[in-house]
């Protein structure tokens, strides 16, 4: 079974991806050696993350798995009709973290400000955020060319930035499902109770607080968000179905 983590940037997407990764691993499958053997050639330069159209590639690495391993794989790539046919095989599941844009905007924004503070040129992204609108404007972009598609598309299990930051054990549970895990496992998994405790840190996550940008934003920048991001605002608040957005 192949696990692909499509995330929101800054709806939890990289610690989505660590529990993920924690589940291979505890249902007997050592991940780094795993893809060594399987993501060789062309296809070792997806051992750290899968850019857009690289996805297209995942039918020939689950072509390349034995009986009852499992591989947890990362991405941001915006959604494409023709991942119907590559990642619609019953060994490959779809894992959609989404988040409020209003917070994830914020997120964004501040990540600008500490990647500039820091001078960390690995983080471009990020750092030519300068204000909130553009926090809003990027995330909007951001929400209809990839998060929307893909969560409208029903290929995968989405999970929202709150289930995974506040609900962790039931998303473990649905991951334990997916590759036939024994509970059990999970406890002997010390990274993964590191993890959970917050003993072991995430690269780039902290858990925020939800509804912060209501704080942080001015009236006007509020505004903006509903202008830009309203329909997605109303489908985390539960006051909409995915298929209206």
């Amino acid at each position: 079974m192949i696990l692909v983590v499509y995330g929101q940037q800054k709806s939890a997407s990289t610690y989505l991806a660590h529990l993920a990764r924690a589940v291979c691993e505890s249902s007997g499958v050592p991940q780094e050696a795993l893809r060594k053997r399987v993501l060789t050639g062309p296809l070792e330069r997806h051992r750290v993350f899968w850019r857009d159209n690289h996805l297209f590639n995942v039918t020939k690495v689950a072509d390349r798995l034995k009986p009852g391993e499992n591989l947890s794989i990362k991405t941001h790539a915006e959604f494409q009709p023709r991942y119907t046919e590559a990642l619609g095989r019953p060994d490959v599941r779809v894992l959609i973290s989404y988040r409020h844009p209003g917070d994830a905007a914020l997120s964004a924004f501040e990540a600008g400000e500490r990647a500039r503070r820091e001078a960390d040129k690995n983080k471009p992204f990020f750092s030519a955020i300068h204000s909130h609108r553009g926090g809003i404007d990027v995330m909007a972009r951001l929400l209809e060319r990839a998060t929307i598609p893909w969560l409208k598309s029903a290929m995968g299990v989405p999970f929202s930035y709150e289930q995974i930051t506040r609900e962790t054990q039931s998303v473990l549970d649905v991951l334990c499902d997916l590759v036939n895990c024994r509970r059990e496992a999970l406890e002997a998994n010390d990274a993964l109770q590191a993890l959970l405790s917050g003993e072991r840190r995430v690269y780039n996550f902290n858990k925020g607080v939800s509804g912060r940008y209501k704080e942080m934003f001015s009236l006007a920048d509020q505004a903006y968000l509903e202008e830009r991001c309203g329909k997605f605002m109303r489908f985390c608040e539960g006051e909409l179905p995915v298929a209206s957005l």
